[in-house]
């Protein structure tokens, strides 16, 4: 039987869509409906062919998209999520779905009775060295012991010259953007769900339009395992790894070179180079979509799991709040 491609439209046509095309358009499995976005001028990097709205309103009413990936600025998602389960629409939405506690309740009430409504786009969750360590570690957990220690650093060079760029202000802030994202990888290495909040501190000053320059966490698990997460736009670095010390063995994800390393006597040995021909992100992007058309298909969502994961990066946020 011949699986009739799942219908996208895709709202936003920012930065990243860029990469959601590109993979939307490489794998058979789906098809572009049509695109959105108020800014008609960036119809241009789509084909004449597709359908074009100028509204969510107007594309949720008459679009025949199977689901709406959600592209658009980070404070505009709920908002959009809200219009999409009022009109019984079906949403893939980028991470964060929402930027308080409140609204994550009101998402949580409202797809009660539709849970699959809505699934969350974590792509760092499908960084191929994270996928390598999973797999590998599976036969060595007795050997090296309880994973006593997580130190997760997420940095993007977004303040240049003492300036937000321009393409940052639709992240929100370093903790909204990447707090979120280090959050996934924590829940693919331990139960995210055992998981609490100890401490944070949220970090920005008046100068700057974002919630955030900095922002850092510490959490722990029923299981003694002490978690520790950073995010800093201003130190000039485009960096993502994840450190994880074992009773017996510390390693190193380094997922900005989709590279895995064994750490002894401070010394790092490099055990894996994941990286091929493509680019990170779109490596990211591409199981993601993968994994997307196989839940949906199979009436699935990760919504339950991001719940979890959104609530521990809000009680960061308004820990001392």
């Amino acid at each position: 039987m011949v699986l009739k491609p799942l219908k996208i439209s895709l709202v936003g046509l920012g930065n990243i869509s860029k990469i959601q095309l590109n993979v939307i358009n490489e794998l058979e499995f789906f098809e572009l409906e049509s695109v959105i976005d108020d800014h008609s001028d960036k119809f241009s990097s789509v084909s004449q062919s597709i359908t074009r709205y100028s509204s969510v309103d107007e594309a949720f009413s008459k679009s025949d998209a199977d689901i709406f990936v959600i592209a658009t600025p980070n404070q505009t998602h709920f908002n959009i999520i809200l219009k999409a389960i009022k009109a019984g629409r079906s949403v893939f939405v980028e991470k964060p779905i929402c930027l308080s506690s409140h609204q994550l309740s009101i998402l949580n009430k409202l797809t009660l009775s539709r849970p699959n409504q809505i699934q969350c786009a974590f792509h760092a969750q499908y960084a191929k060295d994270l996928c390598w360590w999973l797999d590998y570690i599976k036969d060595k957990e007795e050997h090296l012991g309880k994973l006593r220690f997580l130190k997760l650093g997420f940095y993007d060079p977004y303040i240049v010259h003492d300036q937000l760029i321009p393409s940052a202000t639709s992240l929100s802030g370093s903790w909204i953007d990447s707090g979120i994202n280090a959050l996934s990888v924590v829940g693919k290495l331990v139960d995210i769900k055992s998981v609490m909040i100890t401490d944070s501190k949220m970090t920005n000053l008046n100068m700057f339009k974002c919630k955030q320059i900095q922002g850092a966490a510490i959490y722990s698990t029923n299981k003694d395992c002490l978690i520790l997460i950073d995010t800093n736009w201003t130190l000039g670095l485009n960096q993502k790894t994840t450190r994880l010390l074992y009773e017996h063995g510390e390693f190193l994800l380094d997922h900005s070179n989709e590279s895995i390393f064994e750490i002894v006597n401070g010394k790092h040995h490099l055990i894996k180079s994941c990286k091929d021909n493509n680019e990170r992100l779109n490596n990211h992007y591409k199981a993601m979509f993968l994994d997307l058309k196989k839940r949906f298909t199979q009436g699935e969502s990760n919504f339950q799991n991001a719940i979890q994961i959104h609530k521990l990066y809000l009680d960061a946020i308004e820990f001392r709040q």
